[in-house]
């Protein structure tokens, strides 16, 4: 199902573009479970599965499945153009129990044990989610984060500068939550068109490459 969404002329001047550290660790975890679809990070994944035999991933695994819904408290939307990890990381900590709950009811997991064990205890469910986050970021994914964030402020730049100068059909596809789409260009509102999820979108976070890109 499609979902067309128009901006007039001032919404196109108030769009912002942002990348967000947590939403590039979550999204990182499917590369973990499905490394067929995601060839292009298969040096990231050498490099970082040896190490992660140890961690404790099981609540991200469930939480995080290969296909459909991820909660949105996983991945808040970025409150700055350049986010840092351990500000996200507290506003994840921060979820109200009721909205974890909320959220994770509409995860489609085979890990169904998991999932009755957060909702059992929301609360706990949280602590011990963003401490799996913490641990997998150190383990996995601080040491690659500055060049993936090279890359992403190159990618910001690029686009801020493709909307200004009114190209916004080749700057928008991306600046969803995992949803592409397109845009038209004219005095007319601009449509952006993008692919509907369960998850919905946010336009304030685009997709950025994963950790296999700057690991060679």
């Amino acid at each position: 199902m499609a979902v067309e969404w128009r901006f007039t002329p001032d919404d196109v001047a108030r769009l912002r573009f942002a990348f967000s550290p947590m939403w590039e660790l979550v999204a990182s975890l499917r590369v973990l479970r499905a490394p067929g679809r995601h060839s292009l990070h298969l040096p990231w994944l050498r490099a970082v599965r040896p190490r992660l035999r140890e961690a404790d991933l099981r609540d991200l695994f469930a939480l995080v499945p290969v296909n459909g819904y991820i909660p949105d408290f996983l991945t808040p939307p970025p409150g700055t153009p350049l986010p840092d990890f351990a500000a996200e990381l507290e506003r994840v900590r921060a979820t109200p129990p009721a909205t974890a709950y909320e959220e994770i009811v509409w995860v489609q997991t085979p890990d169904t044990a998991a999932l009755r064990r957060f909702a059992d205890d929301p609360a706990e469910g949280v602590r011990r989610v963003a401490d799996q986050l913490r641990a997998y970021w150190a383990v996995a994914f601080e040491e690659f984060w500055p060049g993936i964030r090279a890359l992403l402020e190159a990618d910001v730049m690029w686009r801020a500068r493709t909307l200004a100068a009114g190209e916004c059909a080749s700057c928008s596809p991306t600046c969803t939550r995992g949803s592409p789409g397109t845009a038209t260009g004219s005095s007319r509102p601009r449509a952006v068109t993008m692919t509907a999820t369960s998850a919905g979108t946010a336009s304030s976070s685009c997709r950025a490459p994963s950790p296999g890109r700057t690991s060679g």
